[in-house]
C-alpha cells in the first residue's frame, strides 16, 4: 500500500483502541484520559480540532507513528461493522486503490481479531462498571 501522508485518515478519526493500544501508549508517557475518549463502551483516539490527538499538523505525520494504534496500522483496510467484515476505504483515502490482494489477504484475519479483542475488552469494561455501582 502507497501512502502519500495526506492526513485524511487522521480527521475526525473515530479508530478503536485496545487495551493494548492504551497500554503501549502509556508506556511511552501519554496519558489515555488525554489521547482516548469512550464512543458507544468503545474506547477510541480522540480528536482535538478535528484531527487525531496524535496528529502533528506541521509535518503532517503521526508523533507515535512506531508506536501507533494497531488499527492505525492496517488502515486503509477497515473492519465495517455493518456488513461484519473487512473493506477497503476507497472513500477517505485517496491510496486505497493500492492496497494488494495480497495486503487483503494477511490483514483481514488481524483486524477481525482485533476488532474481537476491541469488543471483548469493551464488554468486560462494561460488566466491571455494573459490579461497581
Amino acid at each position: 500500500m502507497d501512502c502519500d501522508r495526506c492526513g485524511k485518515c487522521c480527521a475526525r478519526t473515530s479508530m478503536q483502541l485496545s487495551h493494548q493500544d492504551i497500554k503501549r501508549l502509556e508506556r511511552i508517557g501519554y496519558r489515555s484520559k488525554n489521547f482516548a475518549t469512550t464512543r458507544k463502551g468503545i474506547r477510541t483516539l480522540k480528536n482535538v480540532d478535528g484531527v487525531c490527538f496524535f496528529f502533528n499538523t506541521k509535518c503532517s505525520g503521526c508523533k507515535v507513528y512506531e508506536n501507533r494504534p494497531e488499527g492505525c496500522r492496517y488502515y486503509p483496510i477497515a473492519y465495517c461493522l455493518e456488513e461484519g467484515k473487512p473493506i477497503i476505504d476507497e472513500e477517505v483515502c485517496s491510496k486505497a486503490y493500492t492496497v494488494t490482494k495480497e495486503e487483503m489477504n494477511r490483514i483481514a484475519p488481524k483486524l477481525t481479531e482485533l476488532v474481537r479483542r476491541i469488543m471483548e475488552d469493551s464488554h468486560t469494561e462494561t460488566r466491571k462498571a455494573g459490579k461497581q455501582k
